[in-house]
């Protein structure tokens, strides 16, 4: 089913009829003058020609058809390249399109820190020192750097000792290395994750993702409309300016393609597992992880040593029985003649 909005042209005019016929540049359609933008100027900086004129319907749609999928940059005026400001999306978008409008402007803000209140969903910019953020609408209480629920009694750097964040790193990483493998890539301008499901490597960054790790939700913001090819990381306005020689050494599209090295596919990793993790990994929560698994080692020694030992008396045996075995077998031949 197709959940995208509808729209229906005005039957009647947006304000009182002029008596003066123009006709869109768009639709090709003749309108009441009321029934177009107050000037030629559909933004405040606009600079094509004065007689090109759109109606506000053709410019509800387009504005509609960046929303819906995403591609803010792409609100511009229809004549010019001009960027819409906020107030100019307000005035001319629906109601409807210019709550969602807000919304992804909402979750395309640095700071911005999603409430994980149950049924809650709403986010809000989150700069303070504390890392503790109260929701202003349902008033939970959100941890600003792990990104998950309060850990009450706990400062981040105790928190980041506790073996249940080493295991959730030790998944980021385990996810991280999957996402790999299946070539998911991180865009170079906005360094949120783009994952290609079909395609070629032209890409541009425009959908959003989701993810669920560890039952909580993690938004992968690629929409800033940038255009890189999948492989490298390369952007593809020096691609059209330079040629097959913007590629970075390592794509396959570079004319003297060298092996990538294996330091290069860790950083990818890394910055996948961050992603996933919900921020960087913290110089505590590495310690912790070094001495979780220093202690496990030595526990673990002494229980190998006695297996070795039990698994080498074990084989010993084994070979015993064994050369008993041949000799019970060993058949004692006589000549006929010597056969009684």
């Amino acid at each position: 089913m197709d959940h995208r909005p509808r729209f229906v042209r005005r039957t009647r005019p947006k304000g009182k009829a002029t008596g003066v016929s123009i006709e869109c540049l768009i639709c090709a359609d003749d309108f009441d003058s009321s029934e177009f933008p107050a000037t030629t100027q559909v933004t405040s900086s606009c600079h094509h020609k004065n007689d090109e004129r759109v109606c506000v319907y053709c410019l509800q749609q387009s504005i509609a058809t960046a929303v819906t999928e995403a591609q803010l940059h792409l609100i511009i005026c229809p004549f010019c390249p001009e960027k819409l400001s906020h107030n100019e999306v307000k005035q001319y978008a629906t109601r409807e399109i210019f709550a969602r409008y807000e919304y992804l402007k909402m979750m395309a803000t640095p700071d911005l820190v999603m409430c994980l209140g149950l049924n809650c969903g709403s986010g809000q910019i989150h700069t303070d020192e504390n890392p503790m953020m109260i929701c202003e609408s349902c008033s939970f209480k959100t941890c600003a750097v792990h990104k998950l629920p309060w850990h009450e009694g706990q400062t981040c750097e105790e928190f980041d000792m506790d073996d249940s964040q080493i295991e959730r790193l030790e998944e980021a990483e385990a996810t991280a290395k999957l996402l790999a493998k299946e070539h998911a890539q991180v865009c170079p301008n906005c360094q949120n994750g783009v994952s290609r499901s079909e395609g070629c490597d032209h890409m541009t960054c425009k959908f959003p993702s989701i993810i669920h790790f560890n039952s909580v939700m993690r938004l992968w913001k690629g929409r800033c409309g940038n255009e890189w090819c999948y492989l490298c990381g390369a952007s593809y306005e020096n691609i059209k300016r330079l040629g097959e020689e913007a590629h970075a050494p390592t794509c396959m599209y570079h004319p003297r393609r060298v092996q990538v090295r294996r330091g290069q596919e860790q950083a990818v990793q890394g910055q996948l597992t961050q992603l996933v993790h919900g921020g960087p990994v913290s110089e505590a929560l590495e310690q912790a992880r070094g001495r979780r698994n220093e202690r496990v080692r030595a526990e673990l020694r002494p229980l190998a040593a006695q297996a070795a030992e039990r698994r080498m008396r074990e084989m010993e045996q084994q070979q015993k029985d064994e050369k008993g075995e041949v000799k019970k077998r060993k058949l004692n031949l006589h000549a006929p003649w010597e056969e009684r």
